[in-house]
């Protein structure tokens, strides 16, 4: 509910998935009135405030979803998917939403989004104790060409989407070998720090210039 351009974060994620033409509903799990009230105010079902329990640091964001699917789909037929959208990704496109549940029903499997690191393997490097630093993985190539390795991607949690049995059965997006799907660099950027918040605030005009 903090507020990025004079709206609630959350309002983002929720606009760009009710313009996704491959969603055919947006529920929101959440613990407070609060948000509840507001998703409502924006047309987006609540269908129950959820238990303390699955809020809180500790608790993977899956949980909330699992939660939900069992309450309302427990015995979901072949035809269900289910995205997970996440709220600190307020860049995150409907575009790209329909794309990542449009590759997870073509494929039916799990499909995660990914973002671009810009490096290879050879880059990575650990901090010791004594402040050397060393390769972060067994491989220890000096001057190396950059397409000696290939290029590496970070998990993105701004979008996930399996088929909804599935995802009852394992009890997790990450399972198996799933599909990634790349997002721009900017549509994965999360907020996740004041800092984060303060460079979205200057970036929004720009990128999402109705937003206002």
């Amino acid at each position: 509910m903090r507020l990025l351009g004079g709206k609630p974060l959350l309002h983002y994620v929720l606009t760009a998935a009710k313009q996704s033409t491959a969603i055919d509903e947006v529920y929101v799990s959440t613990d407070s009135e609060e948000i509840a009230a507001f998703a409502r105010s924006m047309g987006v079902s609540v269908p129950f405030l959820r238990d303390t329990s699955l809020s809180g640091d500790q608790v993977h964001g899956t949980e909330p979803v699992l939660d939900m699917l069992r309450r309302l789909y427990p015995t979901p037929d072949d035809s269900l998917y289910c995205a997970r959208l996440l709220a600190p990704y307020p860049f995150l496109s409907s575009n790209s939403i329909t794309e990542v549940v449009q590759k997870s029903r073509a494929a039916k499997q799990n499909v995660l989004s990914v973002m671009p690191l810009e490096i290879n393997e050879y880059h990575l490097r650990v901090f010791n104790k004594n402040g050397t630093i060393s390769p972060a993985t067994n491989k220890t190539a000096i001057n190396f060409q950059i397409d000696d390795a290939p290029e590496l991607y970070a998990l993105c949690g701004a979008a996930q989407c399996m088929p909804a049995r599935d995802l009852l059965t394992l009890g997790s997006y990450q399972k198996g070998t799933p599909l990634g799907y790349i997002l721009p660099k900017l549509e994965a950027f999360e907020l996740d720090t004041l800092e984060a918040f303060e460079l979205a605030e200057h970036l929004l005009p720009a990128v999402l210039p109705n937003s206002r």
